[in-house]
């Protein structure tokens, strides 16, 4: 059986996400906004072991935790193709204008659009949503979405730094995450858990 929990942490209040398969006692964790170590006892209680960490973006308030989650888990970093090679720049990290500092961050395994995880017998299927920025990842298993900073409750992902583009925001909402059932249950980066169905009907982005 597959269990999700939300670790919020960091400045910008941002969500970290435990993927569980409570069969084979594996998870993903998706993002590391800050404070590792208690990223990684949150997993430890819940009686997890790390197979990876997963970004869905490049952006700091997501990565701040990073470095010492993989020092305690020993676990790879998953992340879109599209970002392995910006995630350092910090123009692009954001650090350049948050006077954050993030360790330089090594990517282990290059994530594509199509591309299928698996958790004990799941399968989390990865969807490209290019717009907050150009490697944005969403995941997806069952009626669980994992969106990342690109649909919130209400709103979508700002697109008012590097690589941001509104145009490519609206139409990966449209294209790639609209098409879900009403149902499908959408965890965001930041804030509350809201449905297809209920943005489909009104996030004023959308509409």
């Amino acid at each position: 059986m597959i269990k999700l929990e939300k670790f919020v942490t960091g400045k910008l209040f941002t969500n970290c996400y435990v993927l569980g398969d409570t069969d084979s006692k594996e998870a993903y964790v998706f993002d590391a906004p800050a404070h590792g170590d208690k990223i990684y006892d949150f997993v430890t209680n819940l009686g997890f072991k790390i197979k990876a960490v997963i970004l869905t973006h490049g952006h700091f308030d997501h990565l701040l935790g990073l470095a010492k989650l993989i020092e305690l888990s020993e676990a790879p970093v998953y992340m879109s193709e599209d970002e392995a090679e910006l995630v350092n720049n910090k123009e692009f990290n954001l650090t350049a204008f948050f006077r954050a500092d993030i360790p330089q961050i090594v990517i282990d395994k290059k994530l594509k659009d199509g591309d299928v995880l698996t958790l004990g017998e799941h399968e989390i299927k990865v969807i490209h949503t290019p717009g907050h920025t150009i490697g944005c990842l969403c995941f997806l298993t069952g009626d669980i979405l994992i969106s990342g900073d690109t649909l919130f409750e209400g709103s979508v992902g700002r697109v008012d730094h590097m690589t941001g583009d509104m145009d490519e925001e609206i139409k990966s909402v449209r294209e790639k995450l609209m098409v879900l059932p009403d149902e499908t249950q959408v965890f965001p980066g930041h804030g509350n858990m809201t449905t297809i169905g209920r943005e489909r009907k009104e996030n004023m982005f959308l509409i």
